[in-house]
Formats: structure tokens, C-alpha cells, sequence
């Protein structure tokens, strides 16, 4: 007995769910830190790639330019200007960092998002900083708060249009950085890294590590996972017994927060004899 047209059709429909079960399962969930990243890394590559095709097409121009100097000054026979040898080449900006100063290298290029807010460090990211030092990150990327939109009042009609070139920084080159912007809101940094807190006066200092870390600033939270994270304050230590797991840490007030298989040991009674 041959299937009808729509027999074959339910058959084929009923297939789908026995023999794919995996069609019936629910897609992975995306977390919101999770988009702000892959968001963040599209707009450190397409920022690279904008400005590799802007060099390449400012060095066309250069070179085009250059060729009709050559060609006009060979017609009017007019000598052709002496070339360098050797190039002078700029040098490096010497700083001297203060001891509050922070400061934040990296191998990989650095690119800012002025619309996002978004500033993100490539490869081999090292942050020196009055409280902390951070090493070991691959990527670092910072969050600012954007600045609420002032509401101009209207110019009244017997005033004279402001100047546009005097009328604020943004009409120079660069234009100001900041000035959309306030605090940090966030810090994320991938890759083995590893935080290591300053001595604080009546504190011990703390040593974390982890895959992934991230600062809350404004809710007071470092959250390290990936890896097998770490914490260290003192004789008193904290590890991972299984990867992936999460570490959340409130530094003001000295609280934290485990999930999973973990092991804490140390010298509980050193801070007996601590006589601070």
C-alpha cells in the first residue's frame, strides 16, 4: 500500500523529533556579559581592519602625490629636492609615572569605542596601580559610565550663532576623550590572570587568579572563574578542586562566596598571634 502525499509528509514530520532530539532542545543561554564581550572584541577587529585600510589608502595617496611632485618638476626643470638617506624617525615619549599614577601596557594595540564607552587592551596586558597590580591577561577590556545629555537652553533670537571653531574641544583634533563619559563602571580581563592587592594598612593583602576576571565597581565585586581560580590573604587559602568554577570576592567588606568543590586550609591560629 503506497503512503498518500500528506502520509509521507506527517511521517517525515514525526521523524524530525525521534531521530533529532537535539532540534528539541533549548538553545544555550547568552548572558548579558557574555554579549557586552563579543561586542567588545567586534569592535577591537573591526577597528584594526578600518585602520589598516585607511593606512594602506593614505599611503596610495602619499605615493601618488609624491609621483606628480616628481613628474611636475622634471617638466618646469626645476631640481628635485636632496633625499634623506636615512629618515628622521620620531621618538619615544619619556614619562616619569608618579606613585598614583596607573599604568596599562600591552603588545596587541589598544582600541576606544567613543560610542560604547569601551576601551579594550590586546595581548600581554600588565595594569601597575597604586592598590593592585594585574598580570597575565590576554585581553582587558574597561567600561565607562556614559554622562547624562545636558539640555541646552535655546539662544535667544538677537544673539549671534556661536562660533563653531571656538565653540568647544571637540572642534579640534581628537576632540575630548571624555567628554561623554564618567567613572568606570567595569573591568574584564581574560587569559591566566592574576591580581595582586598592595598592603593595606591594617589589611592583609590579597593574591587571586583565574581565566576570567571581572571588577564591579560600583557594587563593590570581583568575580574570578575559568581555570582553576585561586584567593590568598595571609596563611588562609582558597582553590578550585574542579575548573570552571566561580569566586566572588567584596573587597570593602571582606566577604566572598563560593559555588562547588572547593578546598580552604591555612594557619588559622596565626591570627591568634597576629596582634594586629
Amino acid at each position: 500500500m503506497t503512503p498518500s502525499s500528506s502520509q509521507r509528509q506527517t511521517m517525515v514530520f514525526l521523524g524530525m523529533f525521534v531521530f533529532a532530539p537535539s532540534l528539541l532542545a533549548a538553545p544555550p543561554t547568552i548572558t548579558e556579559a557574555q554579549i557586552t564581550e563579543m561586542n567588545a572584541d567586534a569592535i577591537a577587529k573591526a577597528a584594526k581592519a578600518a585602520a589598516q585600510a585607511s593606512l594602506e589608502s593614505d599611503l596610495a595617496a602619499s605615493a601618488a602625490a609624491s609621483k606628480d611632485v616628481a613628474t611636475f618638476l622634471v617638466q618646469a626643470d626645476l631640481p628635485a629636492p636632496p633625499v634623506d638617506a636615512e629618515p628622521a624617525a620620531s621618538k619615544p615619549l619619556e614619562v616619569n609615572p608618579g606613585p598614583n599614577d596607573t599604568v596599562i601596557n600591552c603588545t596587541g594595540g589598544m582600541y576606544f569605542d567613543a560610542d560604547a564607552g569601551v576601551l579594550v587592551y590586546l595581548k600581554n596586558v600588565t595594569v601597575k596601580d597604586p592598590r593592585y597590580d594585574l598580570t597575565g591577561a590576554d585581553e582587558l577590556k574597561i567600561f565607562f559610565a556614559k554622562k547624562p545629555v545636558e539640555e541646552k537652553p535655546l539662544a535667544k533670537p538677537d544673539k549671534a550663532p556661536p562660533d563653531k571653531t571656538t565653540e568647544s574641544p571637540e572642534a579640534g583634533i581628537g576632540g575630548d576623550l571624555g567628554a561623554k563619559f564618567g567613572d568606570v563602571e567595569r573591568i574584564v580581563a581574560t587569559g591566566a590572570v592574576r591580581l595582586d592587592q598592595k598592603a593595606v594598612e591594617g589589611k592583609e593583602p590579597i593574591k587571586a587568579s583565574g581565566r576570567i576576571f571581572t571588577y564591579n565597581l560600583k557594587e563593590d565585586r570581583i568575580l574570578l572563574s575559568g581555570g582553576f581560580p585561586w584567593f590568598t590573604q595571609g596563611t588562609t587559602y582558597m582553590r578550585a578542586m574542579q575548573p570552571d568554577l566561580t569566586l566572588q570576592l567584596f573587597p570593602k567588606t571582606g566577604s566572598f562566596v563560593t559555588e562547588g568543590n572547593w578546598q580552604m586550609g591555612g594557619d588559622l591560629e596565626q591570627k591568634k598571634k597576629d596582634p594586629r
